[in-house]
């Protein structure tokens, strides 16, 4: 198989979810405690939250405004957008360092969490390196981005997980976390060093923060609905960590299915980007979304049937009730599946997709209070997948009315009904 950047940017996606459902296995098989895990998810769960909003919004930008400027202003772009998120990741460090308690009380209902500080210095170095991933899928390399995948996401299980084994402490675990961010980031340097003109354009930021801005909103209100899920569950178990470790077991997507879709969803946007949509760029992200089925479907359906076994064999008993949550966010895949947001960025209608995601998150905040009470950690789950789904609905009305581009443009609708009863039946099994 040729090595495409879609390819090598799908492997990239898949290759960090795998190290994180790697790196929670061996901590678990290493005998760390489920409290302690319950801490170190917490702290996972911090650096999600002050970051997902804007760095993913940064990172979609660069796919949309890097293919469209000429070949002499992308270094200058390369720079000011590094520049640019380097300025942001220093704030969040700050006001992570400097109001702690009252951020810490906020998120997690206690005044003090154990290896923080440490923590926030992984957060700092840990953000930036990200854009190496975008500009290399904006600039058609996937051999650098293979490589930056492969060596990166191999080293954060190791270096948490190799202190464990030699006897120390998690504190050491912590710090090693923080060396690999250090190493991602001079990576990143030695990239721009190389590759960036280091000029500051007031232009090309103005033009990024304009761009991003609505994205900035779409990806807030998007991605808190998982920081929600999270702090419902705090809130409503009365801050229950191994309720809440049990609940980040479960809740997390397949991560072949996330990784692909995602990947996809994003390599695609830059060939529409520098292309007037038609029906020649319509028909290869059908043919790929088919593509894409024939591998995510199939497994996701034997997962379902097998996941209970798995969770208790791969994990331990204490974690089986983690298997039905990972059920449900199993038919998150009837979302992901779809790709209307692709051809919304590429047309750079990011004020529809904001307006579309104020809806779908309001819409899962109240199913998710409505659904907790019967139905506990379950209900927060289907109120997600709800939730998502609606936003999918929304975005492929809108193509419809404002730009006439029907469903079947872009999706093999017959083939994708089929292959979701297949998945419902399968859950409801």
């Amino acid at each position: 198989m040729k090595l495409t950047t879609t390819v090598a940017y799908q492997i990239n996606l898949i290759l960090r979810q795998a190290s994180f459902i790697f790196l929670s296995i061996l901590l678990v098989k290493s005998g760390v405690s489920t409290p302690e895990i319950g801490v170190f998810e917490t702290l996972i769960f911090i650096s999600s939250t002050v970051s997902f909003f804007w760095l993913n919004a940064f990172l979609q930008g660069t796919l949309v405004q890097y293919p469209s400027v000429s070949d002499i202003e992308k270094p200058v772009l390369k720079f000011n957008i590094f520049l640019f998120t380097n300025v942001f990741s220093i704030l969040v460090f700050l006001i992570l360092i400097l109001l702690k308690t009252p951020f810490l009380s906020f998120f997690t209902g206690q005044p003090d969490l154990p290896y923080y500080n440490i923590f926030c210095l992984y957060i700092l170095f840990n953000l930036p390196p990200y854009l190496l991933e975008s500009f290399w899928t904006a600039e058609n390399r996937p051999f650098q981005i293979l490589t930056y995948a492969i060596v990166s996401h191999f080293m954060l299980p190791l270096s948490i997980t190799f202190p464990i084994w030699l006897g120390y402490g998690f504190e050491i675990s912590i710090w090693g976390m923080v060396i690999v961010s250090l190493i991602r980031y001079i990576w990143m340097l030695k990239s721009i060093h190389q590759n960036g003109v280091f000029t500051i354009s007031p232009d090309f930021i103005k033009s990024f923060f304009v761009l991003c801005l609505p994205l900035v909103g779409y990806t807030f209100l998007g991605g808190f609905v998982t920081t929600f899920s999270n702090w419902l569950v705090n809130w409503h178990f009365e801050g229950d960590k191994t309720l809440f470790a049990i609940y980040r077991f479960g809740a997390r997507e397949f991560p072949l299915s996330l990784a692909l879709a995602t990947g996809m969803s994003s390599a695609i946007v830059p060939i529409l980007a520098s292309a007037r949509i038609g029906k020649d760029n319509l028909s290869l992200l059908k043919g790929k979304s088919v593509r894409l089925w024939h591998w995510l479907f199939p497994i996701s359906i034997v997962l379902i049937i097998s996941s209970e076994w798995l969770f208790k064999t791969v994990f331990s008993k204490d974690y089986s009730d983690s298997a039905n949550i990972f059920n449900i966010y199993l038919l998150l895949l009837l979302s992901r599946a779809l790709f209307p947001q692709s051809i919304l960025l590429a047309l750079k209608a990011t004020s529809l997709i904001l307006k579309i995601s104020i809806i779908e998150t309001v819409f899962i905040i109240i199913l998710s209070y409505i659904l907790v009470f019967p139905l506990g950690l379950a209900g927060i789950a289907w109120a997600t997948v709800a939730g998502f789904l609606l936003e999918k609905l929304l975005m492929i009305i809108i193509l419809k009315k404002k730009y006439d581009i029907g469903f079947q443009d872009y999706t093999d609708v017959k083939l994708y009904v089929l292959y979701s009863l297949l998945l419902i039946a399968a859950y409801f099994s």
